[in-house]
């Protein structure tokens, strides 16, 4: 999977504005590749960096530290953009 594939593209497009506004551009890039990544496996090397600041932040959160991120991360008013 390559970081601009269509599934990856939707997982981006129900993320929360507060989410990238509260933890910054580098977070919301990792986030978003961390729940591709459950999604669809494992992507290669791209965004290493950051999908590791998304573990440290849901390893910091636990013992349910996956689920808030996700609760915090995926808008469910989110419209498609046309």
């Amino acid at each position: 999977m390559t970081c601009g594939t269509p599934r990856a593209e939707a997982i981006r497009r129900v993320s929360a504005t507060s989410f990238q506004q509260a933890f910054g551009h580098w977070y919301n890039e990792g986030v978003t590749h961390y729940f591709t990544e459950v999604v669809l496996g494992a992507s290669g090397k791209a965004y290493r960096d950051q999908l590791a600041l998304a573990k440290g932040l849901i390893t910091a959160l636990n013992p349910n530290g996956e689920s808030t991120v996700a609760k915090g991360r995926i808008s469910l008013k989110a419209k498609p953009k046309s």
